[in-house]
């Protein structure tokens, strides 16, 4: 899981700020740039250790996903929806589109 994370510079010149805002509400101060981030992280790992930051995925990402490899070829119902596909290609080679000599369809 990816967390963005902001810093800046404290207003004083004397160090960096890290923090991770809502939903965490996560903040670490240092001289040093890289350690304020480290903290930040520390923190963060901290709240997913003790299960208060769960990932949770809504949804499917790619539904059609779900389908592939479900369709049983021996259904008579997928032979003809099948048979369907195959007379719709063949009528589809015979048409020109606008800008299409008929020579480009064939």
């Amino acid at each position: 899981m990816e967390i963005p994370v902001f810093v800046e510079a404290l207003p004083d010149g004397g160090g960096f700020r890290a923090m991770a805002r809502e939903p965490f509400d996560v903040t670490a101060e240092s001289k040093d740039r890289a350690i304020a981030i480290a903290e930040v992280k520390g923190k963060l790992e901290a709240l997913i250790a003790n299960g208060s930051i769960v990932p949770v995925t809504v949804g499917q990402t790619r539904p059609v996903a779900s389908l592939i490899g479900t369709l049983d070829m021996s259904d008579p119902r997928a032979q003809q929806w099948w048979q369907y596909v195959e007379e719709f290609r063949r009528d589809m080679d015979h048409v020109v589109f606008p800008g299409e000599s008929v020579e480009d369809a064939q």
